[in-house]
């Protein structure tokens, strides 16, 4: 008698793996959208007492209350200025100006250690922004 061993040899536990893995891959990819090299809006945080974040200097090209509404811009953006290019609900920044900073909206701007380097990559793009701050960003990888 063949106890607790398929027939096939093993064949079968090694199907189900690879089907698992290619399921698990399908949902990971679907969760992340259809383009991989799009970055996505980041989640809105919840931020309190002793929550992460970095100081920088921010140049909001864009607001709009669905990200979906960035796209375009955040695609062309991309080829020109990747490093720099941030997507992000407007509850990630303290800092901002009064007339935006309670928005439910989100950003689509650049983002930079420096003024002088925010300066250079604002100047890449050959668009002006609505506002340049220094800010707290609360949404870091």
């Amino acid at each position: 008698m063949n106890r607790g061993r398929s027939n096939t040899g093993g064949r079968v536990g090694q199907w189900s793996a690879r089907g698992c893995l290619s399921i698990l891959v399908a949902i990971a990819l679907t969760a992340c959208g259809s383009n991989a090299d799009t970055p996505r809006a980041t989640p809105s945080p919840s931020i309190g007492e002793g929550t992460a974040f970095v100081t920088v200097w921010l140049a909001a090209l864009r607001i709009e209350a669905d990200s979906n509404d960035l796209n375009a811009d955040t695609q062309e953006l991309l080829a020109t200025v990747p490093s720099a290019l941030v997507v992000a609900p407007l509850v990630c920044f303290k800092g901002l100006p009064e007339d935006v900073a309670g928005q439910d909206a989100y950003v689509l701007g650049l983002e930079s250690e420096s003024m002088a380097e925010l300066d250079r990559v604002v100047a890449e793009t050959g668009r002006d922004p609505l506002f340049v701050v220094h800010v707290r960003d609360f949404c870091i990888d």
